[in-house]
């Protein structure tokens, strides 16, 4: 570095100080004599007090400018990394500041290069570890007998390849175990045709007594070659070959023959057993089921029949009892002498509309009385084992209750009507006891629907 190229900006510094001070000097100065001389002056007006003010406000902002621009000095002389001269010293130790400040960069310079060294080593082992570790497992992975003639390849392609490979050896093994196993399975029913019914192999290979067929095979020729032989010496060879061969295969299919039936039979007498239980166990469950269905129905059906006599029964009581209340109200009023006055249009309507009300209701009662018949020949269904065809009377159960809500609000409705028109009148009486016995017969008439709706859901 040359000394005139690091002259400059220093140099330019201090004159930028020198040239703010002298400004800031000047500023306070002229701030400080408009003070002092507005206070030794008098105000002659208004605009003139107002014109004060903002000045003094704008020397105020200034001065607090110069303030923030000495502080924006002060932090970049901290980032450049040199001290604040004193302004009686400034020009006389210029030199000296300058040669500090070169040593202090040589300082710093020699120190950084002393780091980027050390940093350098540092990387240089790094890279010695890294290199030893790479030969440890190579060293390893030869060891186990992998071949490194090609690149080494990324770990997910190696994962991959590792991965296929045991996948198909698993195939591989699984294919070889199921074809044993098949094999293991034909061997031993063979043997079970040879032998028949064993335990475990390991008891026939430990009895002593049983023999093969390929050992019965060997006695059976050497019995055979040694009666040859004495019948060669006696001259009766080919008769007793003959029928000694065919008594022996006689027997041997035989023995084969009945041991096969004896399996057989098993196998069907044990079938024959299951099929057997599991008819015993079908007829207990149909039996009991058919017996609480009974039970149920009966009681069911006694309930309705009760229920529906009390109905008809009441019906007729308040038919009589309306009647009665009639013939006694036209008698007081006959014996009073009052007058009966024609009811209107609109009354004799509603009556008309209630009466016609109570006629639905009693057709209502003949519709219950229908499906109890009906419930009857459900009974016989279930006691003819013919299954559950109840689905069809719920639907029909349901349209009921919304025929008897919508008959409750319709009457619930002339009622209140009634009432209004003919609260004054002496027939409110009868109407309020006509309604009241009608009130009752619908909720007997609830009631029996509801017991319906349980049989139907049992």
């Amino acid at each position: 570095m040359d000394s005139s190229e690091e002259e400059n900006p220093f140099d330019d510094i201090q004159k930028f100080e020198k040239k703010l001070k002298n400004q800031r000097g000047e500023v306070l100065d002229r701030s400080s004599s408009s003070e002092e001389e507005e206070e030794f002056k008098e105000i002659p007006s208004s605009n003139y007090s107002n014109e004060n003010v903002r000045l003094q406000n704008k020397c105020q902002l200034l001065i607090q400018q110069v303030v923030d621009k000495e502080r924006e000095i002060d932090s970049l002389r901290q980032a450049l990394g040199y001290a604040k001269p004193e302004p009686e010293e400034a020009e006389i130790a210029s030199g000296d500041y300058r040669d500090k400040k070169l040593m202090e960069l040589a300082k710093k310079n020699r120190t950084l290069q002393v780091a980027l060294e050390s940093e350098k080593n540092r990387a240089a082992r790094a890279m010695e570890e890294v290199n030893k570790l790479r030969e440890q497992l190579l060293k390893t992975q030869t060891t186990k007998g992998w071949k490194h003639d090609a690149p080494p390849q990324p770990p997910e392609e190696n994962f991959k390849q590792k991965y296929l490979a045991l996948d198909k050896q698993y195939q591989e093994i699984k294919q070889k175990y199921h074809n044993t196993k098949d094999e293991l399975k034909k061997a031993i029913r063979i043997i079970e045709r040879e032998v028949g019914e064993f335990e475990s192999l390991d008891q026939l290979s430990k009895s002593e007594t049983w023999r093969g067929r390929a050992q019965q095979i060997d006695t059976l020729k050497s019995k055979l070659n040694d009666l040859k032989r004495q019948a060669s010496t006696r001259g009766k060879a080919d008769e007793i070959s003959s029928a000694t061969v065919t008594s022996f295969r006689s027997e041997a299919g035989g023995a084969e023959e009945r041991r096969r039936e004896i399996q057989n039979l098993n196998e069907q007498l044990n079938k024959a057993l299951e099929e057997l239980d599991s008819w015993k166990k079908k007829a207990q469950g149909s039996s009991s089921r058919k017996a609480a269905v009974e039970k149920e129905l009966k009681e069911s059906k006694e309930k309705h029949k009760s229920h529906i006599k009390t109905l008809l029964e009441k019906s007729e009581n308040d038919d009589m009892l309306i009647a009665s209340l009639k013939e006694e109200l036209d008698r007081v009023r006959k014996s009073k002498g009052i007058v009966v006055k024609q009811e209107p249009a609109s009354q004799q309507k509603e009556i008309e509309e209630l009466n016609w009300q109570l006629v639905n209701l009693h057709k209502l009662v003949s519709d219950l009385q229908e499906e109890v018949k009906e419930k009857d020949g459900i009974l016989e269904l279930y006691k003819n084992f013919k299954g559950d065809e109840g689905e069809e009377e719920v639907e029909n159960e349901i349209e009921y209750k919304e025929r008897i809500r919508d008959l409750e609000s319709e009457v619930l409705n002339l009622r209140i009507q009634l009432d209004k028109k003919n609260a004054g009148s002496e027939d409110t009486k009868i109407i309020k006891d006509l309604s009241s016995q009608n009130a009752r017969l619908r909720s007997k008439v609830n009631e029996l629907t509801e017991e319906v709706s349980k049989f139907k859901n049992k």
